[in-house]
């Protein structure tokens, strides 16, 4: 049977220890403290980057764990929850969630500006958000009830709502549901103000036990077969390979749309994606201004100055957060960038002035991550870094690393995704290596 999810009042691991809260005051020997705010507790590693005049943490009941949850003006204010880990990242970021109602772990969750914002607020409730709500605006008022009724909230959030305004004012005010929502709204403005939980969200039926095999006769004894060649494993794409795009490209130069091998002179990127890319910049900060490369009409690019300047080969479900790649490759280069740079300043500036980064697949999500990466500076070409895979998913993670004089040609794999890792990092970690190809296999002896 699959693994239920976890009780509300289940203990999530949190390897570095918990600050316990009440009402924003730390709880010292199982007793409130009169003294010790919950951000004092942190030391630092909670509870962080908030301002004088919005603090984070203040007036939080719950457990929080000290990886740099609750990070930002006004995070976790007055929240009323069970566990709080790798949570809360972002400017008012679970502000009262919960509070006057419930909310139960939050873990891997909640991560961008106002996300989470009011969920469970005022007699609603949310079980544990698990892997979910990551983007801007996701989840806020997700279940909140109002001051005169309880009937507004939604289970556990499994997986799901990671995207800009996804789970947006779902199930608040007279609307509710006990069921679980498993993998789904992972869409920009996903079941937004839905009262009705959409049929994706349940989780697959229970297969039926597999019956005991029925014994088969023993053959008579055959000499071996030669097994089929180990595979190589499948190397990273080539720069200029073209990744996949089912919706097809917008080609940009310098910001402007190239139509029929012609840079446009009136038809901007932001103009050419159709509201399917280039999307979500202002007036002031448009997404994809003087952008060179392909750009996928899969909302990549999505937040002010998103791709601002940025020059690289292709990009694919990517990009998404205010600031998020801008001047990503300018005076320098990248390669294909696809299911990364998720978050605020993410990718920013990373291989900027004569820096070089390569490809960057399924790494880079997290606010600030790899900002800066391989950036050089005006009279040197010496920073950068191969391809990045799998690798840097959590905040700040591999920040300014492998700039200015530092460089690498070697690629980074399925490593420092843990918050901070590797931020300023001027070699190659170890465990950033591929694992090494095994040996062939030798023929069988007959």
């Amino acid at each position: 049977l699959p693994t239920p999810p976890p009780t509300r009042l289940e203990k999530p691991v949190c390897t570095q220890g918990y600050v316990q809260c009440e009402r924003g005051m730390a709880v010292v020997n199982g007793t409130k403290s009169d003294s010790v705010t919950c951000e004092t507790a942190c030391g630092g590693n909670c509870c962080i980057n908030g301002s004088t005049d919005f603090p984070a943490c203040n007036g939080l009941t719950g457990f929080v764990c000290k990886d740099d949850s609750c990070d930002g003006d006004n995070s976790c204010h007055y929240a009323n929850v069970e566990y709080i880990v790798n949570s809360c990242s972002g400017h008012w970021a679970c502000r009262a969630l919960g509070a006057g109602g419930h909310a139960g772990n939050i873990v891997n969750s909640c991560s961008g500006y106002y996300s989470c914002f009011g969920a469970g607020y005022v007699r609603g409730n949310v079980g544990n958000i698990v892997d979910s709500c990551s983007g801007y605006w996701s989840c806020r008022n997700l279940g909140r009830a109002g001051v005169d009724v309880s009937v507004a909230g939604v289970g556990d959030v499994l997986g799901s709502c990671n995207a800009q305004n996804a789970c947006e004012d779902a199930f608040m005010l007279t609307n509710k549901t006990s069921e679980n929502m498993h993998t789904c709204c992972n869409e920009s403005g996903g079941c937004k103000g839905d009262t009705t939980l959409p049929t994706e969200c349940s989780p697959p039926p229970t297969p039926p036990p597999t019956p005991p095999p029925t014994p088969l006769p023993t053959p008579p004894p055959t000499s071996l077969p030669t097994p089929p060649p180990t595979p190589l494993p499948t190397p990273p794409p080539t720069r200029l390979e073209k990744p996949v795009c089912t919706q097809g490209y917008v080609q940009c130069e310098r910001g402007m749309a190239v139509v029929n091998g012609t840079k446009s002179d009136s038809v901007t990127c932001e103009t050419a994606c159709g509201g399917n890319c280039c999307i979500n910049g202002s007036t002031d900060f448009p997404a994809c201004n003087g952008l060179t490369g392909f750009v996928c009409k899969d909302d990549s690019c999505d937040g002010d100055n998103s791709c601002h300047y940025a020059n690289v080969e292709y990009i694919v479900n990517s990009c998404s957060g205010h600031w998020a790649c801008r001047a990503l490759g300018a005076g320098g280069h990248a390669g294909n960038i696809v299911n990364s740079c998720s978050g605020y300043y993410s990718c920013f500036g990373a291989g900027y002035v004569r820096g070089n980064v390569g490809n960057i697949v399924d790494s880079c999500s997290g606010y600030w991550s790899c900002r800066n990466l391989g950036r050089a500076g005006v009279d040197v070409s010496v920073a950068g870094v191969g391809d990045v895979l799998g690798s840097c998913n959590a905040q700040n993670a591999c920040e300014d690393a492998f700039m200015l004089t530092n460089k690498t040609s070697e690629n980074m794999h399925t490593c420092c995704n843990e918050s901070g890792g590797c931020k300023g990092d001027t070699t190659l970690p170890t465990e950033c290596s591929p694992p090494p190809t095994p040996p062939p296999t030798p023929p069988p002896t007959p």
